[in-house]
């Protein structure tokens, strides 16, 4: 029985070259480091809502995609809805560490609308699937639509902080900095994988391995975000510095 256990859970990971349960480790980890070294700061704390989701949420979707017995509309409701709570929670997560570091009222007012924007329009995804008979491909297709929409408001985060922090007069010293460190990873991982995203359903129909390359390449910068995060919450320099 474990060896079938092991056996499914090889299979599965295997097509993103294991980076999943890499992804699922380091959650633990950060969930672990974040609580260890929140210091009753609530930047530092809020981090440890974000890696419990991240584990719930890789982990739950894991077992429920190998072990149950699904259909495909089924396998899509699982997995989209996973994908959109982990979007919500991780914009939310980051406006709240960005909000602290932004002075200017008119790009927090923003930032907070994008979030209220990313919240409803989750909140009528779900409820869309609950009491609608929507096909596999229409259920993947809004969720895409609002994977790419928490990429662009997280992107429109790192530049705010971006913009604040180069047309500030102060002299800083940015390798020094573990925001910097968070905004930039963060900002790839928001930017880089949105063409993908926009063309996924045609990159899907030319091969699947094409397909699984480029959703490893997203798997690639989430880690690195993860990293950076862990060095941020492990330094001894105010996590929002």
């Amino acid at each position: 029985m474990n060896h079938q256990i092991i056996e499914r859970l090889v299979t599965f990971w295997k097509g993103a070259l294991f980076l999943e349960p890499l992804l699922m480790l380091l959650f633990i980890v950060g969930f672990i480091v974040a609580i260890v070294r929140q210091d009753n700061q609530r930047e530092r704390a809020v981090f440890i809502l974000y890696f419990f989701v991240g584990v719930t949420i890789f982990l739950g979707t894991a077992l429920d995609l190998v072990f149950k017995s699904l259909s495909v509309r089924e396998y899509h409701v699982i997995l989209e809805i996973n994908n959109t709570a982990f979007e919500l929670v991780e914009y939310a997560t980051f406006y709240y560490f960005f909000r602290k570091r932004l002075r200017k009222q008119v790009l927090k007012r923003i930032s907070k609308m994008f979030l209220f924007l990313l919240a409803m329009l989750s909140l009528v995804f779900f409820l869309a699937i609950a009491i609608g008979t929507y096909e596999s491909v229409e259920i993947e297709q809004y969720s895409l639509i609002i994977n790419v929409l928490e990429l662009l408001f997280l992107a429109s985060l790192c530049l705010a902080y971006f913009y604040e922090l180069f047309t500030n007069v102060t002299t800083v010293e940015l390798l020094g900095k573990p925001s910097f460190y968070i905004a930039t990873s963060t900002f790839f991982y928001a930017v880089l994988p949105i063409p993908f995203f926009l063309l996924a359903a045609e990159i899907l129909q030319r091969g699947k391995a094409i397909y699984l390359v480029f959703y490893d390449c997203h798997y690639l910068l989430l880690l690195l975000v993860l990293v950076s995060i862990l060095k941020a919450l492990l330094s001894k320099v105010p996590f929002t510095t």
